[in-house]
């Protein structure tokens, strides 16, 4: 039953997380103010369009977590323990990011 919850929350998390690391680049490559290190993201951003940004960007995670019933948590625990991670520290640097240019 906890790993249940567990996997729910997991995977609800890395996909907002994956939602607002795309809105806050976004953002921020249209201000000029970062760049996307992510070579194939960047050629997508710049020579793709937007659109196709967002569909990768979110679309991805998005089909993991509507085919989570089929994947055993146990086999995928750990790449997403290390994703949320990830998503964590990129979304800490957008935001730090974003609160040097608009202090409160």
């Amino acid at each position: 039953m906890l790993i249940k919850r567990i996997s729910k929350h997991i995977y609800l998390m890395v996909l907002l997380l994956c939602i607002s690391d795309a809105v806050f680049t976004d953002l921020g490559l249209r201000a000029g103010q970062i760049s996307e290190l992510n070579p194939l993201m960047n050629h997508v951003y710049f020579h793709t369009g937007i659109t196709w940004f967002y569909l990768i960007k979110v679309g991805l995670p998005l089909l993991l977590f509507l085919f989570k019933a089929h994947i055993p948590f146990k086999r995928v625990y750990k790449p997403l323990a290390l994703t949320l991670t990830l998503y964590l520290l990129v979304n800490g640097l957008h935001l730090v990011w974003f609160f040097s240019l608009h202090p409160w």
